[in-house]
């Protein structure tokens, strides 16, 4: 919730992985996001190419499930 204020209020302030952290979010609403989220930004290169990764590219990553794809895509 604080990292999704923060987002309102002043989105440009934001990473790139705490992007992702809130896009994760429904995918894992009772789990810590950031590791995945990094993980993501480490693999591909950048919060892009993360959202244009075809969903095997990202079911490839550990931690990936069907739910984090649906909700980057």
């Amino acid at each position: 919730a604080r990292l999704r204020e923060r987002f309102l209020k002043n989105p440009e302030s934001t990473a790139d992985y705490e992007l992702l952290e809130i896009i994760l979010f429904p995918a894992r609403p009772m789990g810590d996001t950031k590791p995945l989220a990094k993980a993501l930004l480490q693999q591909f290169g950048s919060l892009s190419a993360v959202l244009h990764a075809e969903a095997v590219e990202l079911m490839a990553l550990e931690g990936v499930s069907d739910a984090a794809v649906a909700a980057i895509k």
